[in-house]
């Protein structure tokens, strides 16, 4: 979950930045990830991000990179709470 989140955050930099082919090649990775710890709708968010970077689609680059921003927060802070309970 830490490498995700260090991804999200390098991934929004490099939007930030301009430099969409390390955009699609961070959110490539990602679904990656986002699949093997469960979290599918982060991982078909992260991969339209990774689409739209590749093709060069800044008005749905900028939509999905800011709903993969409010479900990577929500999702890891659900993750990181449910490890914070007692068992």
């Amino acid at each position: 979950m830490e490498e995700l989140a260090v991804r999200i955050a390098r991934t929004e930099a490099e939007w930030i930045a301009g430099n969409l082919p390390a955009v699609a090649k961070d959110a490539r990775s990602m679904v990656r990830i986002a699949e093997q710890i469960g979290l599918s709708t982060l991982a078909r968010v992260v991969g339209d991000v990774a689409h739209c970077a590749k093709t060069g689609d800044f008005t749905g680059l900028g939509a999905t990179m800011a709903r993969m921003t409010r479900i990577s927060d929500r999702s890891l802070s659900a993750i990181w709470d449910i490890q914070d309970v007692p068992v």
